[in-house]
């Protein structure tokens, strides 16, 4: 289950601007499942899943260990591989968008495992990407851990195995305590 909770708009590079949500997983699955949430929002040409060259990976301050892997590409995503039975909230995660189209919903996805090419995504975060069962965290307070690029920067397949694509709303409403 996923909420989308609009916390706040800041600017950015014409012609986009940036979202910032207050972001709810829950993994109601018997196994870890990958959370994956847009980097850039274009609602008419992109979607998760297609040719990425790096990953970078970011934990936020808050309670609970939070990993987010920041793919890079034209399939690119931020992704968070939450255990079973997971209840986490991200504050301000940031998500840019073309400014004269805010987004009303998005398009996210799960999926079982995450490949970039033939490897599981999980070795490229370069330590154990799954989250805490429990975390409130901030994303505006986060720090990089890493980051890996394929050779030469080439693009390869990002791969979503037993994937489900939602399309979530984003709720206007004043931002909710936790």
């Amino acid at each position: 289950m996923i909420e989308l909770h609009l916390a706040g708009r800041q600017p950015a590079h014409p012609p986009f601007a940036t979202l910032l949500l207050d972001v709810t997983l829950r993994n109601e699955a018997a196994a870890a499942r990958w959370f994956l949430l847009p980097d850039l929002f274009e609602p008419a040409t992109r979607r998760i899943g297609g040719g990425v060259y790096a990953l970078e990976c970011y934990a936020f301050a808050g309670s609970g260990r939070v990993i987010l892997g920041r793919i890079l590409g034209v399939g690119g995503a931020q992704a968070l591989l939450l255990p079973p039975g997971a209840d986490v909230l991200i504050r301000n995660l940031a998500i840019k968008h073309v400014a004269a189209a805010e987004p009303q919903a998005m398009e996210l996805a799960t999926a079982a495992e995450l490949l970039i090419g033939d490897e599981p995504v999980a070795a490229w975060f370069g330590r154990d990407p799954t989250c805490d069962a429990r975390a409130e965290v901030d994303a505006g307070q986060r720090r990089m851990l890493g980051s890996r690029h394929s050779e030469d920067l080439v693009s390869v397949p990002l791969a979503l195995v037993d994937a489900q694509r939602l399309s979530v709303s984003i709720a206007r409403s004043a931002a909710r305590s936790g």
